[in-house]
C-alpha cells in the first residue's frame, strides 16, 4: 500500500510561502555565536514584498531588510503578531501590509 492509496494524492508542485506581515522569526546563521543570536532575540515581520521582508528585532529594537531566499530564518510557533507590526509601523509612518521594505 503506498501513501497515495491511503491519503491520496500529495502535491508535487507548490509555491514557496514567503514570510508575512505579522509572522514571528528566529535567526538562525551558520556564522553567528549563540550570544549574538539570542541578544537579537525574536523578529515581527512587518513589511514584506515577495520573498523581501522587514523586520523588528524584539531584542536589540533594531529595524533590517532581508531576503527568504537567502534563508537563515525560521519561523516560529508563536501566532501571528499582526497587530505589534501595525503599532511598529505607525510609529514610523508607514503601512503595514506588503509594499517595499525600505
Amino acid at each position: 500500500m503506498s501513501v497515495d492509496e491511503l491519503v491520496g494524492n500529495i502535491p508535487t508542485k507548490t509555491k514557496n510561502r514567503y514570510f508575512k506581515t505579522g509572522d514571528v522569526l528566529r535567526w538562525a546563521p551558520s556564522y553567528a555565536t549563540q550570544e549574538r543570536v539570542e541578544e537579537r532575540g525574536v523578529a515581527i515581520v512587518i513589511s514584506h514584498n515577495g520573498p523581501k521582508f522587514e523586520v523588528y528585532w524584539v531584542g536589540t529594537k533594531e529595524i533590517s531588510e532581508h531576503d527568504a531566499r537567502i534563508g537563515g530564518y525560521i519561523l516560529q510557533d508563536i501566532a501571528p503578531l499582526p497587530e505589534v507590526a501595525k503599532i511598529i509601523n505607525a510609529m514610523r509612518g508607514k503601512k503595514s501590509e506588503g509594499g517595499n521594505p525600505s
